[in-house]
């Protein structure tokens, strides 16, 4: 799902309660919002990532360089938190969400810093803008 017609289909979608028709919470206006703030802030790695909702009503964002090598972000409606599988290591690096900053403060930071450099360390896309 990676354009804002899709982005609208899931909202009208997921924003209930069972909407999976498993038990799924509802994904809220907030969530939402942050999940459209990096489409805007960042095109580039939001067209290259696999976006999906999940069933606790939060978003999944994952830019897959290779079956070993990859990028994680969830982000929920106050907090968010991120992984990176390295093949080299086979080690996983965790990224929490502080709770200091106020609701994913600085999830823009994490996109900006982490998961740009991945994306370009492995080349996802000539066009990162």
């Amino acid at each position: 799902m990676s354009n804002m017609l899709d982005l609208d289909w899931v909202w009208r979608h997921c924003n209930h309660f069972d909407w999976d028709g498993y038990g799924a919470e509802a994904v809220s206006e907030e969530c939402f919002a942050v999940v459209r703030e990096i489409m805007q802030r960042f095109p580039g790695l939001y067209r290259i990532a696999e976006v999906s909702p999940l069933s606790n009503g939060t978003f999944s964002f994952e830019w897959e360089a290779d079956r070993n090598n990859w990028f994680n972000l969830e982000v929920g409606k106050e907090r968010y938190s991120a992984y990176r599988q390295h093949h080299e290591s086979d080690k996983v690096e965790y990224f929490p969400s502080p709770t200091a900053t106020g609701p994913n403060a600085d999830v823009y930071a994490l996109l900006e810093t982490h998961v740009m450099k991945f994306a370009q360390e492995y080349r996802l896309s000539d066009d990162l803008s």
